[in-house]
């Protein structure tokens, strides 16, 4: 930490003083809960490229990759939507039919959107894989999640 305090013209006597300071108010500090939240943006699509590579396809529809598409996943009620869909106005808990008509209307014909067939098993198996992998962490010990 000296050369911090080089450029005050500290005496290296000063900035051990300083130094010891610093560090017996770090150890007077109360230790505090902290609260992370993960935003799992797009988590089910995420999960759909996820499964493709795991299976050993690519994440492809009629030559292009999904991510240059507008792609949703789940058909009656949208769960969720990748970047190139959001673009057209796409969101999740959107009735499929209308995100539909957005991408049509707004490419004029040109785009279509594509459907993903959701998979509750595989999302389950990857959000507790996600959780599990927190909570093994070395470096929180009191580390809870819900």
């Amino acid at each position: 930490m000296k050369e911090k305090y080089d450029a005050a013209v500290l005496s290296g006597v000063e900035a051990k003083k300083v130094d010891q300071e610093v560090e017996r108010m770090r150890r007077m500090r109360p230790k505090r809960s902290h609260k992370v939240v993960v935003d799992m943006d797009s988590f089910y699509y995420s999960c759909a490229i996820a499964k493709h590579v795991e299976e050993g396809t690519p994440p492809t529809y009629n030559g292009a990759h999904l991510n240059d598409m507008p792609v949703v996943v789940g058909g009656g009620m949208i769960l969720t939507s990748n970047y190139e869909a959001r673009k057209f106005g796409v969101r999740s808990a959107m009735a499929g039919f209308i995100a539909d008509r957005l991408v049509n209307e707004l490419s004029k014909g040109k785009i279509k959107l594509l459907h993903l067939p959701s998979d509750y098993q595989y999302y389950n198996a990857k959000s507790s894989q996600v959780r599990l992998e927190r909570s093994d962490s070395k470096s929180d010990k009191e580390f809870s999640h819900y």
